[in-house]
């Protein structure tokens, strides 16, 4: 093998990154731009001929190398402020296509639950919309273990903010059902209060009568036609707690707000009726 067969291989060797490829670029166009002014520098102050081709080759290499190495220098300070720049770009864009993606996962999964919710909440009973209602005000310290409470909460249509003690904790509804919640009681009521004063019957009037605030509760008598007739009193005047006896004529909110603000009046919530008043009671047409 020659010996400029082996330099070039040699040269191919140290070619093994992007630096040592710009210095010997930069140290070749330095012989070839330079070779000649640094040879005649060099004779012009009296160095022996004999090695001013090896100086002029060292200087030339030289200064080529150190040019490559600044070159080399700022043209990877670049690419890296260049790349970084594009890949903090890159990622931003990616941090907001997956935030944008979970935004709309969220919208879509609240919307489902929504719509679940609202066809689950017309076969709800009345004291489960009830307690709904209730927490629209606030938040409420319910019963933990007590079915209603613990089917709204195994839903998520309500949420636990705190356990408290025996059995009870303090509940809130959860923000995505409160507007229809809100808006169907608000309907509800305004639809009520419409039907039930658009014909004051006998009945209702008798209802009034009985649970109006005085000194001493209602003792009878009682009309059995009153009675017969109660649900249709159903939602102002409710049975609760019917026995062989009697039972609990109700008057709970909002439509005891409802009948005091309307009439002006102030009302027991609740008021027992005994069945044995009804044997006295003079027969009352509706």
């Amino acid at each position: 093998m020659s010996e400029s067969t082996s330099t070039v291989l040699k040269v191919f060797a140290a070619l093994v990154s992007p630096k040592a490829a710009t210095q010997y670029i930069c140290a070749a166009v330095a012989l070839v731009l330079f070779w000649g002014l640094i040879n005649q520098k060099l004779a012009d102050i009296g160095a022996p001929s004999e090695h001013i081709s090896l100086v002029a080759l060292l200087l030339s290499a030289g200064i080529g190398s150190l040019v490559g190495a600044v070159i080399y220098f700022f043209a990877n300070a670049a690419y890296g402020y260049v790349s970084k720049h594009f890949l903090e770009k890159a990622l931003k864009k990616k941090e907001s296509v997956a935030a944008a993606e979970r935004v709309e996962s969220k919208r879509k999964a609240d919307e489902k639950f929504i719509e679940n919710f609202q066809k689950a909440f017309s076969h709800f009973y009345y004291w489960t919309k009830e307690e709904l209602r209730q927490l629209l005000a606030g938040e409420r310290c319910l019963d933990a273990l007590d079915k209603s409470v613990v089917e709204l909460f195994k839903a998520d249509y309500i949420q636990k903010v705190v356990s408290v003690s025996n059995g009870r904790a303090v509940y809130a509804i959860n923000p995505l059902i409160r507007d229809y919640v809100e808006k169907y009681w608000k309907e509800k009521i305004a639809s009520d209060t419409l039907e039930f004063f658009k014909d004051l019957n006998y009945q209702k009037k008798r209802a009034i009568e009985i649970m109006q605030l005085r000194d001493e509760v209602f003792k009878g008598p009682i009309e059995k036609e009153f009675i017969e007739k109660l649900s249709a009193l159903t939602p102002f005047f409710m049975k609760q707690g019917e026995d062989a006896e009697g039972f609990t004529l109700c008057l709970y909110d909002p439509y005891y707000t409802v009948l005091s603000e309307r009439l002006g009046l102030e009302f027991f919530d609740e008021t027992y009726i005994s069945y044995s008043w009804v044997d006295n009671a003079a027969e009352k047409g509706s």
